[in-house]
């Protein structure tokens, strides 16, 4: 079976992501390269760039030192989605560490520029108030990797609200699978995955999730599912539970690659 992920980290996390992007090109996965910014890589984010002109990239926290490096990074270029900040507070927004805070004027005026250009606004990771400002400022949306707050309280999953205003403007949901944002723990299981994907089809339609794994951006992954080879599990849980290959294939292929042609 083969995959789409809405956000994996290996580029900016590992230096062999290039034979691991070939071994995925070949297996037929279709992967979103997140371009994490931490503060001080802004030339490893330069040289990836080249090398990522056939895949699919985003740029995660674009509140660059230099502001020209959003022009230059990401304006210039055309990754699917982009996001404003991290979990902190930067020049463009506050993220999900101060939920009462909003997007700023800079980051009002980076919304409208990514409209001009047609990308995404990846809204993980921003704070609840700012959340609600980007769904109303942005043409496009997407929240790439997150989980469920009805079923495990946590600051970077989203609410109901979140997950429906999402869905109003045509975007899509990425599950991702770092154990905390599952069940609050180290060492979630593959049943505490399965209930955040039970939850959403059960009151959500299924053709706005996917899967935002944010493999090689965290270490702690419920099920110790790592890797894609070990996504059978949660698959073998959902047929289990009676999910048909439609449904389950959407999910883990067709929703996200759909989400991509209409859009793109």
């Amino acid at each position: 079976m083969k995959f789409c992920d809405m956000h994996n980290d290996v580029v900016t996390s590992d230096k062999n992501w290039e034979k691991y992007a070939e071994i995925n090109d070949k297996k037929g996965n279709i992967i979103v390269y997140a371009l994490f910014y931490n503060g001080k890589n802004e030339k490893d984010i330069y040289a990836a760039l080249p090398k990522l002109k056939n895949r699919f990239y985003s740029f995660e926290n674009i509140g660059y030192k230099n502001p020209d490096d959003i022009k230059n990074l990401v304006l210039s270029n055309k990754p699917l989605c982009a996001s404003l900040t991290w979990n902190n507070e930067n020049y463009l927004s506050f993220g999900c560490n101060n939920n009462d805070g909003n997007i700023k004027k800079a980051g009002l005026n980076i919304i409208s520029l990514l409209n001009k250009k047609n990308i995404t606004l990846d809204t993980a990771h921003l704070s609840r108030r700012a959340f609600f400002t980007a769904i109303e400022k942005a043409d496009r949306v997407i929240n790439s990797h997150t989980c469920f707050q009805s079923v495990q309280n946590h600051k970077r999953n989203i609410t109901d609200e979140q997950i429906n205003a999402i869905i109003q403007k045509n975007g899509i949901i990425g599950l991702c699978l770092y154990s905390f944002f599952i069940c609050g723990k180290q060492n979630g299981t593959v049943e505490d995955v399965v209930k955040h994907i039970d939850y959403f089809v059960q009151k959500f339609p299924y053709k706005n999730l996917a899967l935002g794994s944010d493999f090689f951006g965290a270490e702690d992954f419920a099920g110790n599912i790592k890797d894609y080879e070990s996504l059978y599990k949660i698959v073998e849980k959902l047929q289990k539970l009676g999910y048909n290959d439609k449904v389950i294939k959407g999910i883990f292929y067709d929703n996200f690659l759909n989400f991509i042609n209409r859009e793109y």
